[in-house]
């Protein structure tokens, strides 16, 4: 894992960010980008972005969150980490936004995706079926999606919320409804019980026991179209992301290895594409240790995520009305 004070001793051997930190601390730049050398010309013109905080350089710009200014041995490893989730380049930019800088970081960024064989395996085909308009959630596990799925020889299933986007995954080493009504006892007991589950019909998660289980806790089935699991909604992103993780960074036996407990995490640090606000934003508010370094102040809870919540939702709803609306 790459933490704050591998930032700090990676930053002591190197002579450039030595030199960055001692600029940024005295204020004492040259008058123009001419008299800087190397890198060093790029970060003159964001001087006035750059600041220290517990002796390591931090970039932040308009209002936005302060990221630790990476030293160049740490690039490469870190670009690693950000594609931990395989969610994408925009989605990988959207959490180097959120945590990280350097210069040109958005091509380093690029190339790590360009490099990796399982995303260009793995690309969606299936056509997007238009969204179902069903009323926004008015707070977290309210809505909820299951999705049972194989992958390399294992059966899965994912669950994840409709509002912030949160994930979880469990291997099935059997898919009865017994089984199924056992995990959703335990979503239930760690998330709250949800008023609706999405499901994709055909399996299990719509059988007799199943209902009669979902009855007694009065939770409501949607059932999605035939061939179309992803028109359960907003938490399409999630069932998505969650079988990228699964197909890239699995071992024989399901998701206990370091590296899908790293992707997992990455993609619950990753800023949603709506909203600029990540899984663990929207329902910690705060962001999770792991992988990517991040100012420690990040990981302490921000009261301030209900409101981003609420005003999201409707940002949301006004999306899914114009994108709904007849155009002549």
């Amino acid at each position: 894992m790459i933490s704050d004070e591998t930032v700090r001793r990676a930053g002591a051997e190197d002579d450039m960010y030595r030199r960055l930190q001692q600029r940024v601390q005295t204020g004492d730049w040259p008058a123009s980008s001419t008299q800087e050398t190397g890198e060093m010309k790029n970060f003159f013109k964001v001087r006035e972005r750059l600041s220290l905080v517990d002796g390591l350089v931090c970039y932040t710009f308009e209002g936005g969150p302060l990221r630790l200014v990476i030293p160049a041995a740490l690039r490469q490893r870190v670009a690693r980490s950000l594609h931990a989730a395989h969610q994408g380049v925009d989605g990988m930019v959207r959490r180097a936004r959120d945590s990280v800088y350097w210069p040109g970081f958005e091509a380093d960024i690029e190339r790590s995706r360009t490099q990796c064989v399982d995303c260009d395996e793995h690309a969606p085909s299936q056509p997007r079926e238009p969204p179902i308009m069903t009323p926004p959630p008015d707070y977290p596990f309210q809505q909820v999606v299951a999705d049972l799925f194989e992958i390399g020889g294992n059966k899965y299933i994912v669950y994840a919320d409709r509002l912030t986007g949160w994930l979880r995954l469990d291997v099935l080493r059997s898919a009865s409804s017994g089984r199924l009504i056992s995990l959703l006892r335990r979503y239930f007991s760690e998330c709250g019980v949800p008023e609706e589950i999405s499901v994709d019909g055909g399996t299990n998660l719509v059988s007799a026991e199943m209902r009669a289980f979902l009855d007694r806790w009065g939770v409501a089935i949607r059932q999605s179209s035939a061939g179309y699991p992803q028109s359960n909604g907003r938490a399409e992103a999630a069932v998505k992301s969650a079988k990228a993780i699964l197909r890239t960074s699995t071992s024989a036996s399901g998701i206990d290895s370091d590296k899908a407990i790293e992707a997992l995490i990455q993609y619950h640090n990753t800023p949603l594409r709506d909203g600029g606000k990540s899984p663990a934003q929207l329902l910690m508010g705060r962001q999770l240790r792991g992988g990517v370094p991040v100012v420690k102040k990040h990981l302490v809870v921000n009261d301030h995520w209900t409101d981003h919540l609420q005003k999201r939702e409707a940002e949301m709803t006004q999306k899914m009305l114009e994108r709904a609306a007849p155009t002549h």
